[in-house]
């Protein structure tokens, strides 16, 4: 195993600059490429136990979020996980299952790994949680959801209220007079908003009865067998499913019934890009930019980390697709 000095020996270069680069400091391009040569022909590794002493950095961002299973969130976490890699931060990222109780014992288990920030999408999280960070001086930023009552804590989130706003007038004017919204868990902000941004649209287009609003247990198997139940009594003209967990779902019923898209039914799902380009015609869709989001959390920290007061809400605009699946066919 090599040393720093034999890290400054191979590139030629003072123990000062090779430090400066192994804390994350900006040096020279060719001295970067020379200290990277050297890294590898020494393997060298950075003794990350000694460098927190010295800085008193643990150079880690705790992340919680409620589902590990989800699409979304694993998108954006391996996208931000890339991003503080480049600044030498590793990720300890912990789910909680859509559980009050995990969600606060794991929230407080990050923060006794001395993590220099922690970044979670919260559901319950509790005003006690909120106070031991604080106490602690550890930086919290929200991600995907954030909590109202909680207005201390900044959050990047995509604009869910009126994305479904744009959507659902959309449908209306295609048409559609048998609209049925499928729900995940209402427990999550996100949901409200999209919810709301559906009823809102409806409302001010004077047709509030065009759109049904229908609860799923959120996940893919429970969205999958709610669809199934529907459509086998009382078939809408279309689907919109406001989460990749209810796409999925709803998307498998479909096809599991035989059920031909747009000939039988229209559909619009959220997220899930490589999914829906795998239908003919590729599903109508909202999705939310991870590599946007991603950017904005790791800038949002690293204020934070800095000790720059929270930008409060960052709003990320949603991206929309329209495709042949909202075709309306008589």
């Amino acid at each position: 195993m090599g040393t720093l000095h034999d890290v400054s020996r191979l590139s030629g270069l003072s123990i000062a600059t090779v430090s400066k680069y192994l804390n994350g400091i900006k040096v020279k391009p060719q001295n970067e490429e020379k200290i990277k040569k050297a890294i590898a022909e020494s393997n060298y590794s950075v003794n990350f136990f000694a460098k927190s002493l010295k800085t008193k950095r643990s150079m880690t961002v705790g992340v919680l979020i409620p589902n590990m299973a989800s699409s979304f969130y694993a998108a954006v976490v391996s996208r931000v996980e890339q991003i503080f890699a480049q600044k030498g931060y590793n990720l300890l990222v912990s789910g909680y299952a859509n559980d009050a109780v995990q969600e606060n014992s794991k929230f407080l288990s990050l923060l006794s790994r001395k993590v220099d920030a922690l970044l979670m999408a919260p559901e319950q999280l509790s005003a006690d949680s909120v106070a031991a960070a604080r106490a602690n001086g550890t930086p919290v930023l929200f991600f995907d959801t954030r909590k109202k009552d909680i207005d201390s804590i900044g959050a990047v989130v995509t604009d869910n209220y009126d994305a479904c706003k744009t959507v659902t007038a959309r449908l209306i004017g295609n048409g559609f007079s048998k609209i049925v919204v499928l729900l995940p868990r209402t427990v999550y902000s996100t949901t409200n908003e999209r919810r709301q941004g559906c009823l809102d649209s409806a409302a001010e287009l004077g047709c509030p009865e065009k759109v049904k609003m229908v609860n799923t247990p959120g996940d893919i198997s429970g969205a999958y067998e709610k669809t199934r139940a529907l459509l086998a009594s009382d078939r809408p003209e279309i689907i919109f499913a406001l989460s990749s967990s209810t796409f999925l779902g709803a998307l498998m019923a479909v096809s599991d019934m035989g059920l031909n898209i747009p000939r039988d039914i229209a559909f619009i799902g959220y997220d899930n890009k490589q999914i829906s380009k795998i239908y003919t015609p590729n599903i109508s869709l909202v999705y939310q930019p991870v590599d946007d989001i991603a950017q904005a959390i790791y800038n949002e920290l690293l204020s934070l980390m800095a000790g720059n007061p929270s930008k409060q809400l960052i709003t990320i605009e949603s991206r929309i697709t329209f495709t042949d699946s909202i075709r309306k066919c008589m």
